[in-house]
């Protein structure tokens, strides 16, 4: 049980770096991305990118000039799969965002 403890102790500790994440994605939000890095594809101030993209982008690229009726079977899974790499992504960019912002407020160290 006190493993337990520990590991829910560590998520509270980092409670005031999720709020100060959640206040900086709401400015941007609001405001546009207050730190874009266009090299970089990112927001150094929320740590969102700024245009998301996928493998399947690349892939579905390919496919424009081909007429509708000969788009491949795969169109709705390709969908689906570039879905999952956004949301893979925009979970990474809160972890790394909690990461970051904790480290700036001395919760965390390297």
């Amino acid at each position: 049980m006190s493993d337990i403890s520990g590991i829910l102790a560590g998520f509270e500790k980092l409670r005031p770096a999720e709020r100060e994440l959640d206040r900086r994605y709401a400015e941007c939000d609001s405001q546009g991305h207050i730190a874009p890095n266009k090299e970089q594809n990112q927001c150094k101030h929320c740590y969102r990118h700024l245009v998301y993209g996928s493998e399947v982008d690349r892939i579905l690229e390919g496919r424009e000039s081909l007429p509708e009726a000969m788009q491949p079977m795969d169109a709705p899974i390709l969908s689906e799969k570039r879905e999952k790499d956004v949301e893979l992504e925009e979970m990474f960019e809160r972890q790394t965002g909690v990461t970051e912002i904790a480290k700036a407020l001395g919760l965390i160290t390297e």
